[in-house]
């Protein structure tokens, strides 16, 4: 065995040896390593194995710490193993081992971590990153499985001055039933919907293009049933330390990462959707009824700020819009007791969306002052109806 030989095998013993005394972990080194994958690592929580593993890619020499940044170790590698890496099933860490210190530093490898160049890609590993237990958790967070999960709907429900970003989360039964491993599954979902693109307009997009969310609203299912339903199991919140409007809530059960989580009981869940189902019958009574109302409030709104542009009267207008309040309440309280069919479905989410954005109207109405915030603000409501209502009668001639 060659001297090189002999210092990638004390690298791979020295790491197994890290996550079997440190962390408490199994390691099973790969007997055959294609394309770089030198071992796995499976989390061990309260003496009892979890099933959810890591592929660590090991490299050991001191040609791995020769390039440096001011706060990194530099590792560059080629296109081929990063292509295999992130395409894994298993999230992958790269470790580096220095045998002159007998210290080993990690990475995980994420796309939002690479940076390409013309020969290749690079990835910085933190000095602070050095393999001990001070890492376990967060090392245990990093755990995520894309094939666990599935980003069934991302919307872009950004308010005033601020991104938010909403999205709903098929889970597989096996995860969603583990809360162990719906706490690693969650930041890493979290951190991806932060880098959203989807824009629902072309004022959003213009207001936030390459600006990352400052609150996200999660939603997870384990079935279809439940998506249909709009009934999760699991509801998250996270709010952005500089994020000036943010989503309060008291009603969480923990928080991890300052993502504010509630559980919810999937029983009661199961039960509440037989026993809460409307007719087809009722809900369409209801929901053809609150469409004609949201659409007559609709129009005396737009109407009445056509007469706000031509005379500028301010309290005139609060006036006109406020008295419309009884009615919007009473949408909205039938809202949350029509429980719609699945074939009624879109009818229900046009009906809740318009009504949700005619309370943002009166929301701002209430404000003391006008500005000119205020203006756009409830410019913009009214288009979000404008635009949700039409599709009302598209959707109601598909239902027999």
């Amino acid at each position: 065995m060659s001297k090189v030989d002999l210092i990638d095998r004390i690298g791979v013993h020295k790491v197994a040896l890290t996550f079997l005394e440190e962390f408490g972990w199994i390691e099973r080194e790969q007997t055959v390593s294609d394309v770089g994958i030198d071992m796995q690592v499976e989390i061990v929580e309260n003496g009892l194995p979890t099933g959810q593993l890591f592929a660590l890619q090991i490299k050991s020499g001191r040609s791995f710490f020769r390039e440096e940044s001011k706060n990194s170790f530099i590792y560059r590698g080629k296109k081929r193993h990063l292509d295999y890496w992130l395409s894994h099933s298993l999230p992958v860490l790269l470790i580096i081992y220095n045998p002159d210190t007998g210290y080993a530093y990690w990475q995980n490898v994420l796309p939002n971590k690479i940076e390409e160049t013309s020969k290749g890609w690079k990835i910085e590993i933190p000095y602070s990153q050095k393999l001990t237990i001070n890492f376990k958790e967060e090392i245990s967070k990093f755990y995520n499985n894309p094939h666990h999960y599935s980003i069934m709907n991302i919307s872009d429900i950004s308010h005033g001055l601020t991104r938010r970003v909403s999205a709903d989360i098929l889970v597989e039964n096996t995860y969603a039933t583990s809360r162990v491993a719906m706490r690693k599954m969650i930041p890493q979902i979290n951190e991806k919907l932060k880098k959203s693109d989807y824009h629902r307009n072309a004022v959003t997009s213009n207001l936030y293009k390459d600006k990352p969310a400052e609150v996200i609203s999660i939603f997870f299912y384990d079935s279809v049933q439940q998506i249909n339903h709009g009934l999760p199991f699991c509801r998250t919140v996270w709010n952005a330390p500089q994020c000036i409007a943010k989503v309060q809530s008291d009603h969480y059960d923990e928080i991890t990462d300052n993502i504010e989580i509630k559980w919810d009981d999937r029983n009661f869940l199961l039960d509440f959707i037989v026993e809460n189902q409307t007719t087809k019958g009722a809900f369409l009574s209801f929901s053809d009824n609150a469409f004609q109302t949201c659409q007559i409030i609709l129009n005396k709104i737009q109407s009445s700020l056509i007469d706000y542009e031509k005379h500028h009267d301010i309290e005139a207008l609060k006036k006109s819009i406020l008295s419309w309040e009884d009615q919007i309440k009473a949408i909205d309280e039938k809202v949350g007791q029509a429980f719609p069919p699945v074939d009624c479905k879109e009818l229900g989410h046009i009906i809740t969306c318009s009504t949700a954005m005619l309370d943002n109207i009166l929301l701002t109405m209430k404000k003391e002052d006008f500005t000119p915030s205020t203006l756009y603000l409830l410019k913009r409501f009214l288009n979000e109806i404008d635009t949700k209502l039409p599709f009302y009668e598209y959707e109601r001639n598909k239902i027999k």
